[in-house]
């Protein structure tokens, strides 16, 4: 069950990341909007992960929910929601948070460069400084509360172990 603090804590979170974006313009002309599309090919549900008690959060904003493979809840993308009711994880896409709990940066998300222009052009791979700012921010409040703390370290670990699995194959 979310607590007011929670969910005061993702609102403000929510509100630092909802008038920036990555560009400053709407990335979604580059791609035709990919990132919030149905990936799976009918293979298992594709959509944004989620931070504990979002989904309770957003459960009345008419979005649809599945659960990832590892068993963690994720919004599934139909390319149809309003921004100010995104994720936290649409919010900072195509990048991640890097963080061990107390230190924070943003890096590029590996699981996007199959998808994202952001990631693939170089014409359009240096983020919005305001955007930056405010996910780094964002994070920071985020950290504050050990739910969202834990979560944010265990995907920026398992990222982490995605670029250096990339580097040993390479």
């Amino acid at each position: 069950m979310i607590s007011e603090k929670q969910r005061d804590t993702l609102l403000k979170a929510y509100s630092l990341l909802c008038e920036v974006t990555p560009r400053r313009f709407d990335c979604g002309t580059l791609c035709g909007s990919a990132c919030c599309k149905d990936l799976s090919k009918g293979l298992s549900p594709s959509g944004m992960a989620l931070l504990p008690h979002e989904k309770e959060l957003l459960s009345e904003s008419g979005f649809e929910f599945g659960i990832n493979d590892d068993g963690t809840d994720i919004l599934i993308c139909n390319s149809s929601c309003s921004r100010e009711l995104r994720p936290f994880a649409c919010r900072i896409f195509p990048y991640y948070v890097k963080t061990d709990g107390k230190n924070v940066s943003i890096g590029k998300d590996p699981r996007a460069a199959g998808i994202c222009p952001l990631l693939l052009d170089r014409r359009h791979r240096r983020a919005s400084v305001y955007f930056l700012r405010n996910a780094k921010r964002a994070v920071r409040l985020l950290s504050d509360e050990p739910d969202f703390c834990a979560d944010l370290v265990k995907t920026s670990d398992f990222i982490e172990s995605l670029y250096e699995l990339s580097a040993l194959t390479s």
